[in-house]
């Protein structure tokens, strides 16, 4: 947080306590100072929440943190000391207010994104039942992406794409052990073709590095 007087504690998820990517910055040469070289930044897209892991908007920086332009001069600062910094990408998942779950609310199954999504019924309904599939126990709130939809991984493609361009120095992929080794493939060489020394750190739990041992 800038020139914040001390730590806050916060009491819910979506409680905001004006920490921004201007603060960061202002850290930098302490972080340096311990011999920090690499900075993981949680997901930085506009969200309703805090911790930003239900995007509305995934390619538009919060305004709350500074937007864009903040973060194009944290990477710009963080560099000019040699630090690297990792983008975090959810793969799996979306807010319910996330513009192409909006027309499927509307428009059902005539919407030219209902492939998007998981659904399995229709109407479209706030509730415990609300006619698609979402991210853990009782977030209906968070309709999860259909991972086998060509549409999504182009979507997701762009997404990585979008964040290496800007001078992201690599990404960390959000409960990657969901998502098919096909797309993860994908994802990865998108990557690389924009940049070739880019770093990929996928979260897993142990109960599924059988996938990638």
């Amino acid at each position: 947080m800038s020139n914040a007087p001390g730590w806050p504690t916060g009491r819910g998820e979506r409680e905001r306590l004006g920490g921004d990517l201007w603060g960061v910055i202002e850290s930098l040469p302490y972080l340096a100072d311990l011999g920090v070289n690499t900075l993981h930044l949680t997901p930085v897209g506009y969200s309703h929440s805090a911790h930003r892991y239900d995007a509305i908007s995934p390619l538009r920086v919060d305004p709350a943190l500074g937007g864009e332009p903040a973060l194009q001069a944290l990477l710009t600062a963080a560099h000019r000391r040699g630090l690297r910094v990792l983008m975090d990408l959810v793969l799996t998942h979306v807010h319910r207010d996330f513009l192409p779950f909006c027309d499927v609310r509307e428009r059902g199954w005539d919407s030219p994104y209902a492939t998007f999504f998981q659904l399995y019924r229709h109407p479209f309904s706030a509730g415990p039942y609300p006619g698609y599939h979402h991210y853990q126990k009782g977030q209906w709130q968070e309709p999860l992406l259909n991972l086998d939809s060509d549409a999504v991984a182009a979507y997701l493609v762009e997404q990585c794409v979008h964040w290496v361009r800007l001078g992201a120095d690599g990404l960390r992929l959000d409960a990657v052990a969901e998502v098919p080794l096909g797309l993860v493939r994908l994802l990865r060489a998108a990557v690389r073709a924009v940049r070739p020394d880019a770093v990929l750190l996928g979260e897993l739990t142990p109960a599924n590095t059988y996938r990638y041992t």
